[in-house]
């Protein structure tokens, strides 16, 4: 009875720990990556400190911060700001694109005209961009509370180290310094790696690109080099991408593929 009690126990606190982490993401997802960036930078702050006065130390570091996350944003931008134009200008090429995909299914047995006209109307094109503006203001939210989190964190993280220091339970202390300090070190290994994976993809995607004569190698360099930062989704969205601007090169979708 004792052990049902406590699987109970257990299987409420489990619940309720989920519904937590649920409905409170809005402000834990940027607390877990402002810590994750001060797991990266406390090694340039903890080596400016030691010849610098605190407050110094503070707005270098975070200016540093900010520099790197606006470097990024900014060559994301242009970097996609480059391929939607020439996207765009090859509006006529994409449609003719199309009608040839059209045909192909058709001769197939593969009514797309009817699925297309079943699936796709202008409230679908008006919703999904109402969703991608969201997605935009939201990510705007995140990054500018998360910021917030990581100024916070850094002009608080020595203090906070003088008072976990200061628990009468020293064996714990030992214990969660350590685990810390070896979880900072893995993940600043593991951006290290994904840095240099990064450079690795952008070099060989603009060594194909000028292979295979596209134009802009350097541009789809740029983009697989910041889009392999993102796990799973970012080199899925680099491969159709380049996939997109391959068709109106070659006049066939088939090609593409």
């Amino acid at each position: 009875m004792a052990k049902l009690s406590n699987a109970a126990l257990n299987l409420i606190a489990a619940s309720m720990l989920i519904a937590l982490l649920y409905y409170g993401r809005t402000l834990l997802a940027p607390v877990a990556f402002a810590l994750f960036i001060i797991m990266l930078v406390w090694p340039v702050q903890r080596a400016l400190a030691s010849a610098l006065n605190p407050a110094l130390t503070l707005l270098i570091s975070f200016v540093l911060v900010l520099g790197v996350l606006l470097g990024f944003g900014w060559l994301m931008a242009w970097t996609v700001g480059q391929v939607g134009r020439r996207i765009a200008s090859d509006a006529t090429t994409y449609q003719f694109l199309y009608q040839q995909f059209q045909a192909w299914l058709e001769a197939h047995g593969i009514a797309a005209s009817l699925l297309w006209s079943d699936n796709f109307n202008i409230t679908t094109t008006l919703r999904m961009l109402q969703t991608v503006s969201l997605q935009l203001r939201n990510i705007f939210s995140f990054w500018l509370i998360a910021l917030v989190y990581v100024l916070l964190g850094l002009a608080e993280i020595d203090a906070f180290g003088s008072r976990i220091n200061r628990l009468n339970n020293q064996q714990a202390v030992v214990s969660f310094l350590r685990a810390s300090k070896a979880a900072a070190a893995k993940i600043r290994v593991y951006m290290l790696l994904r840095t240099a994976m990064s450079v690795a993809t952008g070099v060989f995607v603009w060594l194909f690109a000028r292979l295979l004569g596209l134009p802009f190698a350097e541009t789809w360099g740029f983009v697989a080099f910041i889009l392999n930062f993102i796990p799973f989704l970012g080199p899925l969205i680099a491969t159709l991408l380049i996939t997109a601007f391959a068709f109106t090169q070659w006049g066939d979708w088939r090609w593409g593929v």
